[in-house]
């Protein structure tokens, strides 16, 4: 008789087979995840069996013990139910992965780490064949190297499947073929080596990790410069650490030139009592051929982000302003001795005369609390802000205000930027829950202006279960930088935003779906289907 039992490699097959349906197709094998357990059961087997053939402990005497002692209080025939038993273990075993009914974790797992013990027990005496099964003990075979390359080939398939429906099929044989291709190539020759060769391999082998470990990326190694996003895919950044780390570094970090709007002419101290330096400061782009003009306001927020405004809308734009001021707010006043007077917004929009104004700055003062038992009229900050709304509103034909967003925590930025795994191991502690005073005034403004409308990046910035974590879980890149800027990680949201909003307020259906393919040279958007201005 072959010493490798069939049966056990039988239910490594089928262990293998849950966890990589469950990987690949989650909603259709909810519980494919106990293939693990019992992948354990059978290396605990195993391991119990060598080390009891070392030691010389009679495994058998000990089972045979505790079964007399049950026997004596059943008289049972063990030899007649263990067939029945097997059966309706491994049948448990085969439903299980398809039901989708709550049942606890932990209770679930034990459960399967007996049903796979009871399972190793009886095979050796009477061999089942949904076990020995020539194909199901082939893929306990191959089993080892499927686990190591279904999940790297599922990473890689996620990210074609808006492109190619079947991606997950085709990633799913794509692990199965290299499976077979190292377990024929590899495994079965590593199997024959002497002990001595394997033993110089596993040497040679720790030794390149050391010594890859001891060589970190650090910051500087990372570069300062602008990303070349033509030579590169951002959301390779999914499984690829290193382009992680160096995209997240090198947004994280930008200057203030990454700010500055090209082809906008600056008259820095235009509008100001201050001489701001670029970016900040007043810029005016070159006069187009629309009929309407357009004014960015806000604080650095808007030179962030006024150059994807200007792609989104320039095409209707006659006169295209941005100001932007340093960390102070246009609306209200900010707490900080470097803002000084507040501007003076009633002689721009008297001077400038714009149709449409986009305030974009990020909540600062706006996100001070106050007692929302009290009516919000009493609140001094909301009283500022309704008052220049009302007075944007009285001399312009539209004002779009952006609505806030939770602040990034500047300690766990930097560990995002230096991690080296990806970064749902930070969950959300990336970010601040500051938003909520700020998104009551502004939505209250919105109600009670009639011209106005809000922008809310936030639906679009969060993950599958509506968390907002600050990062894209799908490929590992942060929204924010050290200054608390969007990064490029969030460009392709407030591309898509700003794209379905020019196609609401122009109706140019054409232009739109131009844009969807060239627009503003933004990364891959998420869905639209999450937009809910």
């Amino acid at each position: 008789m072959s010493e490798k039992r069939l049966d056990i490699q039988g239910l490594r097959g089928w262990s293998i087979i849950l966890v990589v349906l469950f990987h690949f197709f989650p909603n259709y094998f909810p519980n494919g995840y106990i293939g693990v357990d019992m992948f354990f059961v059978i290396s605990g087997f195993l391991i119990a069996m060598i080390l009891g053939r070392v030691e010389k402990l009679d495994v058998k005497s000990v089972c045979t013990f505790y079964y007399r002692r049950y026997a004596k209080k059943k008289k049972l025939s063990w030899e007649t139910l263990l067939p029945f038993i097997s059966f309706c273990f491994f049948a448990l075993t085969i439903v299980v992965p398809f039901v989708s009914i709550k049942i606890p974790e932990d209770a679930l797992r034990v459960y399967v780490t007996g049903f796979s013990a009871i399972l190793i027990l009886v095979g050796k005496r009477h061999q089942n064949l949904l076990l020995s099964n020539p194909a199901i003990v082939y893929i306990g075979d191959i089993s080892y190297a499927l686990y190591l390359f279904h999940w790297p080939a599922y990473i890689i398939a996620k990210f074609f499947i808006l492109e190619i429906p079947f991606a997950l099929l085709l990633g799913l044989l794509a692990s199965v073929v290299l499976a077979v291709a190292i377990h024929h190539c590899f495994e079965k020759f590593y199997r024959k080596w002497s002990p001595t060769v394997i033993l110089i391999v596993i040497i040679a082998l720790s030794t390149s990790c050391v010594l890859l470990t001891l060589y970190n990326v650090g910051d500087s190694d990372l570069g300062s410069g602008p990303v070349d996003y033509t030579e590169i895919n951002p959301n390779d950044a999914a499984w690829n650490m290193t382009l992680m780390r160096y995209l997240n570094f090198v947004e994280g970090n930008r200057d203030n030139f990454e700010l500055e709007n090209l082809g906008c002419v600056y008259s820095n101290s235009r509008f100001t009592f201050e001489e701001d330096y670029k970016p900040l400061g007043f810029c005016s782009m070159e006069e187009g051929s629309g009929g309407h003009d357009f004014l960015v306001i806000g604080n650095s927020f808007a030179c962030n982000q006024a150059d994807m405004i200007f792609k989104a809308f320039g095409k209707y734009a006659r006169r295209f302003n941005i100001h932007c001021r340093y960390i102070c707010e246009v609306m209200v006043q900010t707490p900080n001795p470097a803002c000084g007077t507040l501007l003076n917004l009633t002689a721009m929009i008297e001077e400038l005369k714009p149709d449409v104004v986009f305030v974009i700055e990020r909540s600062l003062q706006l996100k001070t609390g106050f007692n929302t038992r009290n009516p919000i009229d009493d609140d001094k900050t909301f009283k500022d802000l309704m008052e220049r709304v009302t007075d944007l509103e009285e001399r312009t034909k539209k004002v779009y205000i952006l609505q806030a967003i939770p602040s990034c925590k500047m300690e766990w930025l930097k560990i995002a930027h230096i991690l080296q795994r990806p970064l749902k191991e930070m969950k959300e502690g990336l970010v601040t829950r500051d938003d909520f005073f700020a998104r009551l005034r502004i939505h209250e403004v919105e109600k009670r202006c009639r011209t106005c409308e809000v922008i809310d990046y936030l639906p679009m910035l969060v993950d599958e279960n509506g968390h907002y974590l600050g990062y894209n879980p799908d490929n590992n890149l942060v929204f924010i930088d050290y200054a608390n800027h969007l990064t490029r990680g969030s460009y392709g949201v407030v591309c898509e935003i700003l794209g379905i909003l020019r196609f609401l307020i122009f109706k140019d259906i054409q232009k739109f779906i131009q844009d969807v393919q060239v627009m503003l040279t933004c990364p891959q958007p998420q869905s639209a289907a999450n937009f809910s201005q």
